[in-house]
């Protein structure tokens, strides 16, 4: 009966919470100020301080929630005025709503029923604590209202559930920072990746074998390309004809076509495809390789290189290669690199001369069949 009544008042809402769940609650004015609201919710609701709500199309975040006798939990709920946006360690755009402070704030001497300011130059605000925001240290900067802010004040130990950020007005780096997004030192922190399946777009095969999708993925920081392993997922478009693991390795079941698709975990949209032909009939042989490693690295450094024999796109581990360096025009050796070491699939390959341009070629010559292949390196500076 209670229930009943609670949720037939004119005050009732369900609201969505941190954009993962429904709460139902009781909202109205708190104050003469209609940036704050004051709810009840049942006990038992799950709603905590520093949960953000969805409601009259705006952004809300929830300061206080007391437990009153065991019989309803009251809330306070502020209206969030922007938001915090930045990249995390791993590329994604993080954002964290949040609230001017006000009076409510213990020691910060201020007129009652007035927000915090200090001035143009600073702002004091509220965000939700959790695993992303506490992160944020003294000195990262932020960009909201046209302008940056260096936060100079970091409390987490006020109150359960929030962050209190003292900022001060910095700088805008057109160089580093993007305006439109609002995010600080974008530019030298976005991570773009990308893949691609090295076996071709294409490939006939013969039913009940397998291929091993060779693939090449690159995580590139501010231009610099900081893993060449990133992790992957691999679907495929109909199973009954094919299936793959989750190392790449393809099973093959019945005549038909697949498409194969492989992404970047947490990046889906980073994807690529292969076109699986699966026939009834063996194929001739029709050899390849494909030589992996970095296109470009520094003198005095040195990199591996990895050569894949294919059959019809499907590795044939049973040839090997023997490897070889000639200079950029196929005309002779070259004294700007040397392989130190090598055997039957792998080599690798030291820098030891700068001069503009710095181009070698590093060839692999199969040991049985008449097939070669090279891949053009570039020796760049040390500096």
């Amino acid at each position: 009966m209670i229930d009943q009544v609670f949720e037939e008042s004119l005050s009732y809402e369900e609201v969505l919470v941190d954009g993962s769940h429904n709460v139902g609650m009781l909202i109205y004015d708190d104050s003469e100020t209609k940036d704050d609201k004051k709810s009840v919710l049942k006990i038992g609701s799950d709603f905590e301080p520093g949960n953000i709500i969805d409601y009259q199309s705006s952004k809300w975040i929830s300061l206080i929630v007391d437990n009153i006798s065991n019989m309803r939990l009251e809330a306070k709920l502020q209206k969030c005025v922007s938001s915090l946006k930045w990249l995390n360690s791993n590329g994604d755009i993080i954002e964290a709503f949040f609230c001017y402070e006000n009076n409510s704030s213990p020691g910060l001497g201020v007129d009652d029923g007035r927000v915090i300011s200090m001035g143009d130059t600073i702002r004091n605000i509220i965000i939700p604590s959790n695993i992303e925001t506490r992160k944020i240290s003294l000195g990262s900067k932020f960009i909201f209202d046209g302008r940056a802010w260096n936060v100079i004040k970091f409390d987490q130990m006020r109150s359960t559930g929030l962050i209190y950020l003292t900022l001060e007005m910095g700088l805008i780096n057109s160089s580093n920072d993007n305006v439109e997004l609002r995010i600080s030192d974008y530019w030298i922190n976005i991570h773009t990746y990308s893949v691609s399946i090295l076996n071709g777009s294409v490939v006939d095969v013969y039913f009940g074998d397998t291929i091993h999708l060779n693939i090449s993925t690159q995580d590139v920081k501010g231009g610099t390309v900081v893993s060449t392993d990133v992790p992957v997922i691999y679907t495929s478009s109909n199973e009954s004809i094919a299936t793959v693991s989750a190392n790449g390795l393809v099973q093959t079941y019945l005549e038909g076509e697949a498409v194969i698709t492989v992404s970047i975990v947490g990046h889906p949209e980073v994807n690529t495809s292969i076109n699986l032909n699966v026939l009834s009939t063996a194929l001739p042989d029709n050899f390849s390789i494909v030589i992996n490693g970095v296109d470009n690295f520094k003198y005095n450094l040195s990199q591996t290189y990895t050569a894949v024999v294919y059959n019809n796109s499907i590795v044939d581990s049973t040839k090997t290669v023997v490897w070889s360096l000639q200079n950029d025009a196929m005309t002779g050796t070259t004294d700007l690199a040397q392989i130190t070491s090598q055997n039957g699939t792998t080599c690798i390959l030291k820098g030891i001369k700068y001069v503009y341009p710095s181009y070698v070629r590093l060839i692999a010559t199969c040991e049985t069949i008449p097939l070669t292949v090279d891949k053009r390196i570039n020796i760049k500076p040390l500096y």
